[in-house]
Protein backbone atom coordinates (compact mmCIF):
# COMPACT_ATOMS: atom_id res chain seq x y z
CA UNK A 1 0.00 0.00 0.00
CA UNK A 2 1.31 3.49 -0.81
CA UNK A 3 2.44 5.68 2.06
CA UNK A 4 -0.26 7.66 3.78
CA UNK A 5 0.07 11.42 3.66
CA UNK A 6 -0.75 12.17 7.24
CA UNK A 7 0.84 15.45 8.19
CA UNK A 8 -1.57 17.62 10.11
CA UNK A 9 -0.91 20.64 7.88
CA UNK A 10 -1.97 18.87 4.69
CA UNK A 11 -5.18 17.62 6.29
CA UNK A 12 -5.87 21.12 7.59
CA UNK A 13 -5.32 22.61 4.13
CA UNK A 14 -7.81 20.18 2.55
CA UNK A 15 -10.25 20.82 5.43
CA UNK A 16 -10.12 24.60 4.88
CA UNK A 17 -10.15 24.23 1.08
CA UNK A 18 -13.37 22.22 1.41
CA UNK A 19 -14.86 25.03 3.49
CA UNK A 20 -13.79 27.58 0.87
CA UNK A 21 -15.46 25.54 -1.86
CA UNK A 22 -18.65 25.14 0.18
CA UNK A 23 -18.80 28.87 0.85
CA UNK A 24 -18.69 29.49 -2.90
CA UNK A 25 -21.89 27.47 -3.45
CA UNK A 26 -24.85 29.86 -3.62
CA UNK A 27 -27.90 29.33 -1.39
CA UNK A 28 -26.20 26.61 0.64
CA UNK A 29 -28.58 25.32 3.31
CA UNK A 30 -26.85 22.50 5.15
CA UNK A 31 -26.33 21.61 8.81
CA UNK A 32 -23.09 22.90 10.35
CA UNK A 33 -22.22 19.29 11.18
CA UNK A 34 -22.29 18.41 7.47
CA UNK A 35 -20.04 21.34 6.59
CA UNK A 36 -17.53 20.41 9.30
CA UNK A 37 -17.92 16.67 8.71
CA UNK A 38 -17.31 16.84 4.97
CA UNK A 39 -14.28 19.10 5.53
CA UNK A 40 -12.90 16.53 7.98
CA UNK A 41 -13.79 13.74 5.55
CA UNK A 42 -11.73 15.32 2.76
CA UNK A 43 -8.90 15.83 5.25
CA UNK A 44 -8.36 12.06 5.37
CA UNK A 45 -6.31 11.54 2.23
CA UNK A 46 -3.26 10.00 0.60
CA UNK A 47 -1.28 10.40 -2.59
CA UNK A 48 -1.12 7.37 -4.89
CA UNK A 49 0.95 7.68 -8.04
CA UNK A 50 0.72 11.45 -7.80
CA UNK A 51 -3.09 11.34 -7.53
CA UNK A 52 -5.00 12.49 -4.49
CA UNK A 53 -7.40 10.03 -2.83
CA UNK A 54 -9.77 11.50 -0.27
CA UNK A 55 -12.66 10.43 2.00
CA UNK A 56 -10.76 7.50 3.48
CA UNK A 57 -11.27 5.43 6.60
CA UNK A 58 -7.98 5.10 8.51
CA UNK A 59 -6.74 1.54 8.15
CA UNK A 60 -4.21 1.72 11.00
CA UNK A 61 -3.52 3.94 14.00
CA UNK A 62 -0.57 5.42 12.07
CA UNK A 63 -2.82 6.68 9.26
CA UNK A 64 -3.56 10.41 9.23
CA UNK A 65 -1.43 11.27 12.27
CA UNK A 66 -2.92 14.22 14.09
CA UNK A 67 -6.44 13.46 12.84
CA UNK A 68 -7.41 11.50 15.96
CA UNK A 69 -11.14 11.41 15.25
CA UNK A 70 -11.60 7.72 16.04
CA UNK A 71 -9.76 8.19 19.34
CA UNK A 72 -12.02 11.13 20.25
CA UNK A 73 -15.17 9.20 19.30
CA UNK A 74 -14.15 6.16 21.35
CA UNK A 75 -13.20 8.26 24.35
CA UNK A 76 -16.49 10.16 24.16
CA UNK A 77 -18.45 6.89 23.98
CA UNK A 78 -16.79 5.76 27.22
CA UNK A 79 -17.35 9.10 28.95
CA UNK A 80 -20.72 10.28 27.64
CA UNK A 81 -22.24 7.57 25.45
CA UNK A 82 -23.13 7.61 21.77
CA UNK A 83 -24.99 10.62 20.37
CA UNK A 84 -27.91 9.81 18.10
CA UNK A 85 -27.25 10.54 14.43
CA UNK A 86 -29.95 13.25 14.46
CA UNK A 87 -28.28 14.79 17.51
CA UNK A 88 -24.99 15.05 15.60
CA UNK A 89 -26.77 16.74 12.69
CA UNK A 90 -28.26 19.27 15.11
CA UNK A 91 -24.86 20.50 16.33
CA UNK A 92 -24.50 24.28 16.05
CA UNK A 93 -21.44 26.53 15.63
CA UNK A 94 -21.19 26.94 19.42
CA UNK A 95 -20.83 23.16 19.84
CA UNK A 96 -17.78 23.15 17.58
CA UNK A 97 -16.25 26.02 19.51
CA UNK A 98 -16.56 24.31 22.89
CA UNK A 99 -15.95 20.59 22.29
CA UNK A 100 -13.37 19.07 19.95
CA UNK A 101 -15.37 15.82 20.02
CA UNK A 102 -18.06 17.46 17.90
CA UNK A 103 -15.61 17.50 14.96
CA UNK A 104 -15.03 13.79 15.50
CA UNK A 105 -18.76 13.01 15.55
CA UNK A 106 -19.41 15.24 12.51
CA UNK A 107 -16.64 13.38 10.66
CA UNK A 108 -17.98 10.02 11.83
CA UNK A 109 -21.54 10.84 10.73
CA UNK A 110 -20.33 12.01 7.32
CA UNK A 111 -18.10 8.96 6.91
CA UNK A 112 -21.01 6.70 7.91
CA UNK A 113 -23.51 8.27 5.49
CA UNK A 114 -20.93 8.37 2.67
CA UNK A 115 -19.69 4.80 3.03
CA UNK A 116 -22.49 2.67 4.43
CA UNK A 117 -24.22 0.62 1.69
CA UNK A 118 -27.65 1.56 3.08
CA UNK A 119 -27.08 5.33 2.77
CA UNK A 120 -24.17 6.09 0.45
CA UNK A 121 -26.04 6.31 -2.87
CA UNK A 122 -28.62 8.74 -1.48
CA UNK A 123 -26.00 10.72 0.46
CA UNK A 124 -23.76 11.12 -2.59
CA UNK A 125 -26.75 12.10 -4.72
CA UNK A 126 -27.47 14.88 -2.22
CA UNK A 127 -23.82 15.98 -2.33
CA UNK A 128 -24.14 16.45 -6.10
CA UNK A 129 -27.17 18.72 -5.71
CA UNK A 130 -25.89 21.21 -3.11
CA UNK A 131 -27.06 24.18 -5.17
CA UNK A 132 -30.65 23.10 -4.53
CA UNK A 133 -31.87 24.80 -1.32
CA UNK A 134 -33.81 21.66 -0.31
CA UNK A 135 -30.93 19.21 -0.91
CA UNK A 136 -30.53 18.28 2.77
CA UNK A 137 -34.29 18.16 3.39
CA UNK A 138 -34.70 15.87 0.38
CA UNK A 139 -32.02 13.56 1.79
CA UNK A 140 -33.86 13.42 5.12
CA UNK A 141 -37.09 12.51 3.33
CA UNK A 142 -35.36 9.82 1.28
CA UNK A 143 -33.79 8.26 4.38
CA UNK A 144 -36.95 8.44 6.52
CA UNK A 145 -38.46 5.07 5.46
CA UNK A 146 -35.21 3.31 6.46
CA UNK A 147 -34.49 5.44 9.52
CA UNK A 148 -34.92 2.74 12.21
CA UNK A 149 -32.35 0.54 10.43
CA UNK A 150 -30.03 3.48 9.72
CA UNK A 151 -30.16 4.61 13.36
CA UNK A 152 -29.36 1.05 14.50
CA UNK A 153 -26.44 0.76 12.07
CA UNK A 154 -25.13 4.15 13.26
CA UNK A 155 -25.09 2.88 16.86
CA UNK A 156 -23.21 -0.23 15.73
CA UNK A 157 -20.62 1.84 13.87
CA UNK A 158 -20.24 4.42 16.66
CA UNK A 159 -19.79 1.71 19.30
CA UNK A 160 -17.24 -0.26 17.27
CA UNK A 161 -15.51 2.48 15.26
CA UNK A 162 -11.91 1.40 14.89
CA UNK A 163 -9.28 1.71 12.20
CA UNK A 164 -10.23 -0.40 9.20
CA UNK A 165 -13.95 -0.58 10.04
CA UNK A 166 -15.50 -2.21 6.98
CA UNK A 167 -18.98 -0.85 6.28
CA UNK A 168 -19.73 -3.50 3.66
CA UNK A 169 -18.92 -6.44 5.89
CA UNK A 170 -20.53 -4.96 9.00
CA UNK A 171 -23.82 -4.04 7.31
CA UNK A 172 -26.82 -5.71 8.95
CA UNK A 173 -29.34 -7.62 6.87
CA UNK A 174 -32.55 -6.83 8.72
CA UNK A 175 -34.93 -9.77 8.49
CA UNK A 176 -38.08 -10.54 10.37
CA UNK A 177 -37.59 -13.23 13.00
CA UNK A 178 -39.15 -16.65 12.55
CA UNK A 179 -40.24 -19.09 15.21
CA UNK A 180 -38.23 -22.28 15.27
CA UNK A 181 -40.24 -25.48 15.52
CA UNK A 182 -37.20 -27.74 15.18
CA UNK A 183 -33.42 -27.52 15.01
CA UNK A 184 -32.05 -25.79 11.95
CA UNK A 185 -28.61 -25.51 10.47
CA UNK A 186 -27.37 -22.08 9.36
CA UNK A 187 -24.19 -20.81 7.79
CA UNK A 188 -22.52 -17.86 9.50
CA UNK A 189 -19.91 -15.81 7.67
CA UNK A 190 -17.01 -15.28 10.04
CA UNK A 191 -15.78 -12.31 7.97
CA UNK A 192 -19.02 -10.35 8.50
CA UNK A 193 -20.82 -8.83 11.48
CA UNK A 194 -22.82 -11.26 13.56
CA UNK A 195 -26.07 -9.25 13.82
CA UNK A 196 -27.69 -10.51 10.62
Amino acid sequence: MPPIVGRVQEGAVLHEATHAYMLSVPNLKLPVSYLEGIAEHFGTHRLVGGKLQTRLMPATVADFRGHGRLFLMNRDVRQRGIPELLEVHAYQNADFQTRNETYAWAWGATLFLDQHPRTRERFRKMAKSLTEPLAWRNLELELKPDWPEIATEWLLFASEATEGFDFERMAIEFREGQSLTKSQRVEIRADHGWQS
